[in-house]
C-alpha cells in the first residue's frame, strides 16, 4: 500500500468518475486527462433503452455502466486498486478515517441527493456519484467533488448518510483507493488496445439493431 507524498490538488471535470480516477492517477504520478482516462478505459458505448425509466424518460447512455471506468483503468493500465463496501455505516466510516489517517485519498461512490453542498436544483436520486476524500478539517470531511469548481466540506453523517443510500446502484458505502503506484506506461500499446474494446463495443452490440 502507498501514501501519497505532495499535497492534492483539486481539478473539475466533465463527469464524476471519470474526472475521480483522472485525479487519483495523477496524483499518484500517472497524469491522464480526464478524456484520456475515460478513453484508456474502454467505456464508450451507446444504449437505447426504453424500457428502462429514468425519471420518466427512456435510458439514454454514452458509456458503460458506473464502476466501469474503475475497473477499465485498473485492467488497461495494470493498476493496482482496492475496493470495498460495507454491511453497516459505521463500519465504512470507521474504514474511511482509517484509511485518511494512513495519508490515503479515498474515493467514494455516493447519492448526489443526499450531498449537502449540492443546490437544491441539482439534486437528484443517483446512487452512483463519485468524489475523492482527501482529508478532514474540524469535524468535517475535506471532499473533492470533480462536479464542482472548487473543493467542499462535508459532515460525517451526510456524508455517511449519501454513501449508505438504498435504491437503484445503492454502492453500500463504497470506497476505493490506489493501493500501489502505477507502473510505467507504453501508452502506443494501451492507447491501441483502448481502440479495439472502445470500437468492439460501438460495433459489437449485443443487440439487434432495429433502427429503420
Amino acid at each position: 500500500m502507498i501514501a501519497p507524498t505532495r499535497p492534492f490538488v483539486h481539478r473539475q471535470a466533465a463527469h464524476c468518475e471519470s474526472g475521480v480516477m483522472s485525479s487519483l492517477l495523477t496524483h499518484y504520478g500517472l497524469p491522464l486527462s480526464e478524456a484520456m482516462a475515460f478513453g484508456l478505459a474502454g467505456c464508450l458505448a451507446f444504449a437505447y433503452l426504453p424500457i428502462v425509466k429514468i425519471a420518466g424518460q427512456p435510458l439514454i447512455s454514452y458509456r458503460m455502466p458506473p464502476g466501469a471506468v474503475r475497473r477499465g483503468l485498473q485492467r488497461q493500465l495494470g493498476v493496482r486498486m482496492a475496493a470495498e463496501s460495507f454491511r453497516r455505516p459505521e463500519a465504512g466510516s470507521r474504514r474511511l478515517d482509517e484509511l485518511l489517517d494512513r495519508g490515503f485519498l479515498v474515493g467514494l461512490q455516493a447519492s448526489a441527493f443526499w450531498l449537502p453542498y449540492f443546490p437544491p436544483e441539482m439534486r437528484f436520486h443517483f446512487n452512483a456519484h463519485n468524489l475523492i476524500i482527501y482529508g478532514r478539517e474540524g469535524g468535517s470531511y475535506c471532499l473533492s467533488d470533480p462536479i464542482f469548481e472548487t473543493s467542499r466540506l462535508c459532515g460525517k453523517a451526510d456524508l455517511e448518510k449519501a454513501r449508505f443510500a438504498t435504491g437503484a446502484l445503492a454502492s453500500r458505502g463504497l470506497l476505493y483507493y490506489i493501493a500501489a503506484p502505477p507502473p510505467p506506461m507504453d501508452f502506443p500499446r494501451v492507447v491501441r488496445k483502448a481502440i479495439r474494446t472502445n470500437r468492439r463495443f460501438m460495433t459489437g452490440a449485443p443487440l439487434p439493431d432495429v433502427s429503420v
